[in-house]
């Protein structure tokens, strides 16, 4: 870790109030990622950062798509706590949307040296050998996650799309429902399902793309027009 001058230090108040803490927080919650980046990046420029304000700066940027930022953050934030699995595997989620999916993995596989139940970790490691087209690889590690924690809808339904990557289409319809049922607007599972149903000339899945609401669930009913129409 660089060595700092003490005195710098000095002209800050050693940290932020619970209030501006939680008012970060709250605009990162709401998905307001610009207003959320704005005060977190004040609270850099005036108090001492420290894991928090990192990691709040860092989710902010990657939900703007300032992926380097995101990653510089997310750095920040693993120096001051080394041992938290998060950070780690948030550093793997940026690397992998810097499209640099080995320096991801390492990241992802000491998230999981620190914590083997890591089911988070297990999940974005599956995702990332499907970007690099290895899904064959990628069941291991949704399972994996699935075993830990099946209460989520994105772990069902990226088992979904690893299955239907290995024209498994049965399997992924079921991981697919099943993300439906924790999360009946979970509108990526929506647009899967749907666009299933279609590919089998079944004109009920046009009712899930409308209740995707999407650009691409749009779309998709356009190009099956002509099985929804019969």
């Amino acid at each position: 870790m660089p060595v700092t001058n003490p005195k710098v230090k000095k002209s800050k108040p050693r940290k932020a109030s619970k209030q501006q803490y939680s008012r970060c927080r709250s605009l990162l919650e709401s998905g307001d990622y610009q207003k959320a980046h704005q005060a977190y990046t004040k609270l850099i420029d005036n108090y001492q950062p420290n894991e928090a304000i990192w990691e709040g700066l860092a989710s902010a940027a990657w939900g703007l798509g300032q992926f380097e930022e995101a990653l510089h953050g997310f750095q920040q934030a693993c120096r001051l706590n080394p041992l938290n699995p998060a950070h780690w595997s948030n550093i793997g989620l940026a690397l992998r949307d810097l499209k640099l999916p080995e320096r991801a993995i390492n990241a992802f596989r000491v998230a999981l040296i620190i914590k083997p139940d890591f089911a988070g970790a297990y999940n974005e490691w599956g995702n990332v050998l499907i970007d690099i087209g290895q899904p064959q690889e990628a069941q291991f590690y949704y399972q994996k996650a699935l075993g830990f924690n099946d209460t989520r809808a994105v772990y069902h339904h990226n088992y979904g799309v690893c299955n239907k990557r290995l024209g498994k289409l049965q399997a992924a319809s079921d991981c697919f429902s099943k993300a439906l049922e924790i999360e009946p607007n979970y509108y990526h599972s929506l647009e899967e399902q749907g666009l299933l149903l279609l590919e089998e000339n079944d004109p009920t899945g046009a009712q899930l793309l409308k209740k995707a609401k999407t650009s691409r669930a749009l779309w998709l009913l356009e190009e099956y027009a002509h099985v929804i129409s019969g």
